[in-house]
């Protein structure tokens, strides 16, 4: 992982786990507009069509050239299931090994905060089993979660949806491909509990899937998973289950900081793997 990527947790909204997935961002040759030099230098008389260039700049793109890579092979996929796919589908290791990515700025192992899901892969992500989706309803119940009144739902999303009074709205029900799981030090004694109900559609044949967890603390940290078995007769069908986190309080500086763990939910039925970062988040 770069020094420049961008890193969680999100802090407006630390139930929702950022990033979401990290794509090829480093030493990447790229158009280079002729109005300007080759370098940053402001006396650089040299002109070219091309130059190496590293940032998110050059991430931005190549996800965005994937989604749309996705689009036209599977036209019948919403917009939040193609980035379902994108991000069940990436890989957390060196492609084709068991080493971990590293994060460059420490040498020390990355993490879900780092890069987020994974790093990309656009082949496995036309054929990624099952897809969280989600519908522009649930899009602004989640809203509801953030702010209840009528002026920022407008302001949002342009709509006249109005938040019911009496129900609470959490962003734990957002169905994300990820989980993130927040224990708020200035509002909770003791142990915390983060359910996240969850939905899954077939978008592969029939099969069974089985859930595996894995968690980097269970001290700290514990998760599991219900039911832990989905089967699946054709495409197109549902499945819901819910995955808790239990999470126990912990000592440190919340005064700017946030003390993180994390962990990963897969799903396979042994022909496709679909998965999840967990995080966990300790902050005021």
């Amino acid at each position: 992982m770069a020094a420049f990527s961008s890193r969680g947790p999100n802090g407006p909204i630390p139930q929702i786990m950022k990033p979401d997935i990290t794509g090829p961002g480093v030493d990447v040759i790229a158009g280079w507009t002729r109005l300007a030099g080759a370098s940053v230098a402001t006396n650089d008389t040299r002109r070219v069509d091309y130059s190496i260039i590293s940032g998110t700049s050059m991430s931005c793109p190549h996800l965005a050239g994937i989604a749309a890579y996705i689009m036209a092979r599977r036209p019948e996929w919403s917009v939040a299931a193609i980035r379902s796919a994108i991000m069940t589908t990436a890989y957390t290791t060196t492609k084709g090994t068991a080493n971990t990515l590293l994060d460059s700025s420490t040498s020390n192992a990355a993490t879900p905060f780092d890069y987020g899901n994974g790093h990309v892969d656009p082949v496995a992500a036309l054929n990624p089993g099952l897809v969280y989706d989600i519908s522009a309803k649930e899009y602004k119940e989640f809203i509801c979660s953030v702010n209840k009144t009528q002026a920022f739902m407008t302001e949002v999303t342009r709509s006249n949806f109005t938040c019911e009074g009496n129900k609470v709205y959490t962003p734990y029900a957002l169905n994300y491909p990820s989980f993130g799981a927040y224990y708020n030090n200035s509002m909770t004694n003791g142990t915390y509990f983060a359910r996240f109900p969850r939905t899954v559609t077939n978008v592969g044949g029939a099969g069974t899937y089985t859930a595996s967890l894995t968690v980097d603390d269970e001290s700290i940290a514990e998760v599991s998973v219900n039911p832990d078995t989905l089967t699946f007769a054709t495409s197109g069908e549902k499945k819901s289950f819910e995955v808790v986190v239990k999470m126990h309080p912990r000592q440190g500086n919340f005064t700017d900081a946030y003390l993180t763990s994390h962990g990963r939910l897969v799903w396979s039925d042994e022909t496709h793997t679909v998965g999840s970062s967990l995080g966990f988040i300790w902050g005021n």
